[in-house]
């Protein structure tokens, strides 16, 4: 194969084209010599023995000059056309294997042949990265296809509980007059119901943005424990209503870190809302710090019911409903909220780590760069 090539591109360049014009010249004129050498010989043969000895070494010399530069025209004509049958043979297999992608056949890849035209070994190369390429793609866009579809019914649903309820009520309340007690536990479910949909159209909202190819966290340092701690503060009531504690284990040593504030607070808080969502009565949850390199580990530990192993896969796909009563993702059960982390810490250039065991608990841990001291 390394031959073939070395003689490929031997044959190919430039050089090897002003070679042939060389010996093809060469031919010429040894021809040319050779036929007055001959003529002469034959004029002038009563010249002498010396005269006839020097036109038959002349005859000699060109003629064996003339079969040689003759021999050489003569094979590179055989390996160009051979170099141009392999070339022929390859480029029918390229427009081949085009015409069957563009048929469909987006699994058909070139066998390529590394000896031959150097030309459409690459072309056949970067005929099946580009179809590589494609066929993931493809992949990608069913995927996400089948997603869309999915996240369209499981939204239908979602919305679909709550604005019965709703309509429900309000007939109810247009239709006969309650009691003024009634009246106020009505427009109770009416609330919930509608804050449920609010959340629920916030977090579609927001999750199509981080979805944007051209999304950009908008960097700035700040302390990740002082923002805990003013996410922990604002969840308290939640927490205590549910018979959580949740204890911040602060580090006054940790750097600040580099990351879209507005962002992590919005991790934070989804992933605060689903492990006080999954802790019992009289659990707890703790938020620890720790230093890696340039990096700063933020973890969240809770003491809940935890996570099949089979479901740690996948839970932080969209709506995914895991194996437990309880949907994973958030408190309103949409399924979106470890989505949408998964997605803020993947802007941030990080990876979100999730373990867990049944009624031990689960851990969900990820990283943000620290300001350069």
């Amino acid at each position: 194969m390394k031959v073939g090539n070395f003689l490929e591109r031997i044959f190919s360049s430039a050089l090897w084209k002003i070679l042939v014009v060389l010996v093809t010249v060469l031919l010429l004129v040894a021809t040319a010599r050779l036929l007055w050498s001959l003529y002469y010989a034959q004029t002038f043969c009563l010249g002498g023995a010396s005269v006839a000895l020097r036109y038959q070494q002349e005859i000699y010399f060109w003629g064996v000059l003339a079969a040689a530069a003759l021999l050489l025209i003569v094979l590179a004509g055989f390996l160009d056309l051979w170099f141009g049958y392999v070339a022929a043979r390859q480029f029918k297999a390229v427009t081949a294997a085009i015409g069957d992608f563009a048929k469909g056949d987006l699994s058909h890849r070139l066998g390529v042949e590394r000896v031959g035209n150097s030309d459409i070994v690459r072309l056949g190369l970067v005929f099946n990265a580009m179809a590589d390429r494609i066929e993931e793609t493809v992949e990608q866009l069913k995927e996400r296809d089948s997603l869309r579809r999915e996240l369209v019914a499981n939204v239908a649903h979602d919305l679909g509980t709550p604005a019965t309820s709703i309509q429900g009520y309000v007939e109810t309340l247009l239709l006969k007059d309650p009691e003024p007690a009634d009246r106020r536990m009505y427009l109770e479910i009416i609330l919930s119901n509608a804050r449920l949909v609010t959340r629920l159209v916030r977090s579609l909202f927001e999750l199509a943005k981080l979805d944007d190819s051209n999304m950009l966290p908008r960097r700035e340092p700040f302390s990740i424990v002082v923002l805990s701690g003013d996410v922990v503060s604002r969840m308290e009531p939640q927490a205590r209503s549910a018979g959580v504690d949740i204890k911040l284990e602060a580090r006054e040593d940790l750097p600040l870190v580099e990351a879209d504030i507005d962002l992590i607070e919005r991790a934070l808080s989804n992933l605060l809302d689903n492990a006080i969502s999954h802790t019992n009565a009289g659990g707890e949850i703790r938020i620890t710090f720790s230093q890696s390199g340039s990096s700063v580990i933020v973890s969240i530990c809770d003491s809940g019911v935890g996570i099949d192993r089979e479901d740690l896969e996948r839970v932080f796909k969209r709506y995914y409903s895991g194996s437990r009563e309880r949907r994973v993702g958030s408190s309103s059960g949409n399924g979106l909220g470890l989505a949408i982390v998964k997605r803020i810490v993947e802007i941030h250039g990080g990876e979100l780590e999730i373990s867990s065991n049944i009624g031990q608990g689960t851990e969900v841990k990820f990283a943000l760069k620290s300001v350069k001291q």
